[in-house]
């Protein structure tokens, strides 16, 4: 009788330690499995991040850019006007002392 009691204490006492141990490793695999996906979400959103203030710099530069060569559009633009200008200033002045000539 006592040797069956004692037998039946070890074999409960086993089975919980399996227990324990199996729920242990059980919770550690969760855990890692809470790890790797909050490092992936992390990741993901740094990505994101990155991605808008890169889209961000890239317009701006575009803009910039943009910018630069209506300047220098309108640079060439007046220099060709007033290049115009000057050209029919000179013919207008000919034709006037052709005329006071005449």
């Amino acid at each position: 009788g006592n040797l069956i009691r004692r037998d039946l204490l070890r074999q409960g006492s086993a089975a919980c330690k399996i227990q324990s141990w199996q729920r242990g490793v059980s919770v550690r695999e969760q855990y890692a499995c809470i790890i790797k996906c909050s490092i992936v979400i992390q990741s993901a959103m740094r990505t994101s991040r990155q991605r808008e203030q890169y889209v961000k710099m890239y317009s701006s530069v575009l803009t910039l850019q943009a910018w630069m060569i209506m300047c220098k559009a309108r640079s060439a633009y007046a220099q060709q006007r007033n290049a115009a200008v000057k050209i029919q200033c000179l013919e207008r002045q000919r034709a006037a002392l052709f005329v006071l000539e005449s």
